[in-house]
């Protein structure tokens, strides 16, 4: 588990009479940047860290790639399925993983994730992380407050230490 501490920073909007949830985090996890956003781009391994999420399968391998999200919440949620857009940069050893959405349950769901070296700590890479996401169906409040306050920080402490464990088996690039 990473010893620097993280800032979660949860902000909701309401637009046209939808929910909408933008969403922010900044996390610190032990690794090098390469190696970290590495791990997060390999798409088939998401289910271990996002609960509910059944499978992310690769549609097309071109830039930018397509990828097909299949998850299952408890009620009133359920099933939700989507596909995203996903462009993946490196400028300067800063790693980004942009998303936009393509087709599904959302209105919308984008999103930008970057990994940067920490700026006082060698051994740690900065992952900030932006999601925009508002459903075309209406949930009930409280559901929409655990995705967003539970489930979404807890999917990226999982990721979290999913990455630090896979970085210390040597199995990340």
């Amino acid at each position: 588990m990473s010893e620097l501490e993280d800032d979660t920073r949860i902000v909701e909007k309401t637009t046209k009479g939808a929910r909408r949830h933008s969403i922010e985090i900044k996390s610190n996890i032990k690794g090098q940047p390469s190696a970290v956003a590495a791990i997060f781009r390999d798409y088939q391994s998401m289910p271990i860290w996002i609960p509910g999420l059944r499978s992310a399968t690769v549609v097309s391998h071109e830039s930018p790639m397509v990828v097909a999200f299949d998850m299952k919440l408890p009620f009133p949620v359920g099933k939700l399925q989507w596909t995203n857009k996903i462009s993946h940069t490196n400028q300067n050893g800063v790693y980004k993983v942009e998303w936009t959405y393509v087709d599904g349950v959302f209105l919308d769901n984008a999103g930008l994730v970057t990994f940067a070296p920490h700026p006082s700590a060698n051994e740690y890479t900065v992952a900030n992380y932006h999601v925009v996401m508002e459903l075309k169906t209406k949930i009930p409040m409280v559901a929409q407050r655990i995705g967003s306050r539970w489930l979404v920080p807890r999917a990226i402490d999982r990721l979290r230490n999913y990455i630090e464990e896979t970085v210390q088996k040597g199995d990340g690039n």
